[in-house]
This record gives C-alpha cells, sequence and structure tokens, in this order.
C-alpha cells in the first residue's frame, strides 16, 4: 500500500495502531510511505499538510507508526523522492534543466525535475535519507523519482516522440556528457547540441544518462546501507518499455531496467491504467515485461482512484472513475508467476466513506484468496 499523504491521521484521526490493524485486516504486508522524516510535496496526491492542521500534524509520531505496523508484521518502505523537488526548484532556479529547445524546465501542475548529475542536489538528499534511516529502521527503502526529468504522466497513447521534452542540455550537463564521450559538442546551444546528439550520438548519449541515474542510485543505495546494512532497495519504475514512444524510456528518463538489476532490489511498477488510458489487461503486462528485463522482484502498483481529471487535463479525455470491476479484473489477470507482489495507490481511497469500505472488501478478499 502506498501512503503518499497524511489522511489517515489528520482527515481520518486515526492513531497510528488503528491504522496498522486497518492495513493488517485487509491483508496488507507492506506499504510505502512518506513521513515527517522523509515529507512529500504535493504531486498527483495532495501531500502538503495545511497551515490549520500543522498543530496536529507535529504530534504525528513516525516511529511509533512504523512500530505499529512492524507489530502487525506489515514491512514498512521509507520512501524519498529524489529527482522532484519544488521546494528545491524554487529556492535553486539555476537547477532548473533546459529542454532540447532550449526551454527551461519550470513547473508544470505540481511537476518540476531536477537531474540527477546535480551534485549540490543530491548531497541534500544523501544527508536528508541518512537520517530519515538512521531513526526509522525501516525495513526496505523507496525512491520516487529515481530518473531525469520529464512529466510521463502525459505521455498517453498517440504522443509522438518529437512531442516529448528531454533534458538536460545545460551547460554544465553537456560538459560532463563531452567530458565523458571525448566530444566537442557545442555547449552554448541547447538547440544544436540536440541535433547533434540526436544525429550523430544518440546511443552513447542515451547510455550516458542512464549510467547517470544508475549512479545517483548506486551512491543514494550506498547512504542508506551506511545507516542500515543489507537494506532492501525499491525504485518508482517508469511503465514504458523501449517500443513506447521512441525508447523515451532510457531516451528521455534515463531508466534502464535491465542495467538497474545490478543495483535495484524491487521494481515498483506504476501500471497506473486510468493515468495512461491503458486497458484494463495492460498493467500486468508492463509489470511482467519489466521483471522479464530486470530480472529481479516486480510489484505492479494498481490506482484505485481516479488521477489528472481536472479542468486542466480535459482535452486528454480520461476515464473519471476507476470502477471496482476494473480493480478486480486487474487482480484476476495478475499471474504470481511472472509478478511478485501487488501495491495500491492510494491509502486514502479506503479511507473514504462508502467506497472505501468496498475497496476495503475487495482487497480483503484478494488477500484471502492468493493467501489461503
Amino acid at each position: 500500500m502506498k501512503i503518499y499523504d497524511n489522511n489517515w491521521y489528520l482527515k481520518h484521526n486515526l492513531e497510528p495502531e488503528v491504522a496498522a490493524g486497518l492495513l493488517s485486516d485487509m491483508g496488507i504486508n507492506f506499504v510505502i510511505t512518506q513521513s515527517r522524516l522523509l515529507p512529500m510535496q504535493n504531486n498527483a496526491i495532495i501531500s502538503a499538510v495545511p497551515k490549520h492542521l500543522q498543530e496536529r500534524y507535529a504530534r504525528l509520531d513516525d516511529v511509533a507508526f512504523r512500530n505499529a505496523l512492524k507489530d502487525h508484521n506489515i514491512q514498512y518502505y521509507a520512501c524519498m523522492n529524489v529527482g522532484f523537488d519544488a521546494n528545491a526548484a524554487r529556492d535553486h532556479p539555476e537547477w532548473l534543466p533546459l529542454d532540447q529547445h532550449g526551454v527551461i524546465g519550470t513547473q508544470s501542475d505540481w511537476y518540476v525535475g531536477l537531474s540527477p548529475t546535480n551534485s549540490a542536489f543530491m548531497d541534500i538528499k544523501a544527508t536528508q535519507l541518512f537520517h530519515a534511516i538512521s531513526n526509522l529502521k525501516p525495513d526496505g527503502v523507496h525512491f520516487g523519482f529515481a530518473r531525469w526529468p520529464g512529466f510521463w504522466e502525459t505521455w498517453l497513447p498517440g504522443a509522438t516522440r518529437s512531442s516529448i521534452r528531454e533534458y538536460c542540455f545545460s551547460e554544465e550537463t553537456l560538459n560532463k556528457f563531452n567530458q565523458h564521450a571525448q566530444l566537442d559538442i557545442d555547449v552554448s546551444n541547447p538547440i544544436s547540441a540536440y541535433k547533434s546528439i540526436s544525429t550523430q550520438h544518440r546511443k552513447i548519449f542515451t547510455e550516458w544518462k542512464c549510467s547517470q541515474t544508475h549512479k545517483m542510485i548506486s551512491m543514494l543505495k550506498q547512504i542508506a546501507r551506511s545507516a542500515m546494512p543489507n537494506l532492501p532497495l525499491a525504485i518508482n519504475t517508469i511503465p514504458f518499455g523501449p517500443d513506447d514512444f521512441g525508447n523515451a524510456i532510457m531516451d528521455v528518463l534515463g531508466q534502464d531496467h535491465a542495467t538497474l538489476g545490478s543495483t535495484v532490489d524491487i521494481f515498483e511498477v506504476m501500471a497506473y491504467h486510468q493515468i495512461l488510458k491503458r486497458p484494463a489487461s495492460w498493467p500486468a503486462e508492463i509489470s511482467a515485461d519489466i521483471r522479464r528485463r530486470s530480472k529481479q522482484v516486480t510489484w505492479c502498483t494498481l490506482q484505485t482512484g481516479p488521477h489528472y481529471t481536472s479542468s486542466r487535463y480535459t482535452a486528454d479525455r480520461r476515464n473519471r472513475d476507476v470502477k471496482l470491476s476494473e480493480i478486480q479484473t486487474i487482480l484476476n489477470s495478475l499471474n504470481p508467476d511472472t509478478i511478485d507482489g501487488v501495491c495500491f495507490f492510494s491509502l486514502s481511497d479506503f479511507l473514504d466513506a462508502g467506497r472505501g469500505q468496498k475497496l476495503q472488501e475487495l482487497v480483503t478478499s484478494y488477500s484471502r484468496s492468493i493467501n489461503g
């Protein structure tokens, strides 16, 4: 179960032991959760705490919640978002990436990405991670946004590779690539640099981007394990393969699932079918595909509520609901021989009156059917 906000505590007034008991009753055996030590900023989920709830929020005890989950044999994966930090982007506009058109990657809706080659930013993340792991002593760590910038949730069927913004073509990034590849690409002009790369150096540039993602993840994994040896690492995994959008998964986002399999222990696949306008058969297919390529444990994460349905996204014509029957169909399609676990996005959907109770019943029934 993903827990990307504090609604269980702030809105529904559940105490840690009660929340842990509710999850246990549904058969949940792991959570991927934000915390006060690793707080999330607003994303597709409203995660930030409003001012009028700050006093109660100050009483939330992360360690008590972690221990309550442990008492119910629920594994706690501490989640840290890596390449997404709107506050850091606001405080350091010089860190914003440049796309292939020479346009700065400013915030779009909630999303703004920062590049994995930004060593100053990664140092901040490393310090934050070590402190959180030392205090929470989780069962595992989960990295979100472990990639290069890109608003992939808006890449819908029919989108072309040329319509997708690619990062980063800043002087700093291009200088690092030039040094690696022993090239002399003009770093002062991102448009001409992109033309040169796309026509002459695409393969080595993609390999370099993927290597930088791998390097970043490896560094943070080492930091986490310096606080807790042998701590398992899971990452948010982009649900695309090489044939989607002209290999944008590697060219743009720098996630090479095969290579990352040497460092990442668990690939948590964001198989968000409603967001990406895919059929109910798709989550099982893409998760199994990533498992084949990564050769590692793979969790398939399912949406339990709709997202990107505001007026901003009207033209995309996403379904405005995720029906219980859809969720059941997806669960029925999951093959334990090709998928190692199921995750639900997210807990708040299960706490809403009416539909939340039905979701709890659905997941409880599913858990019993697979666990006996």
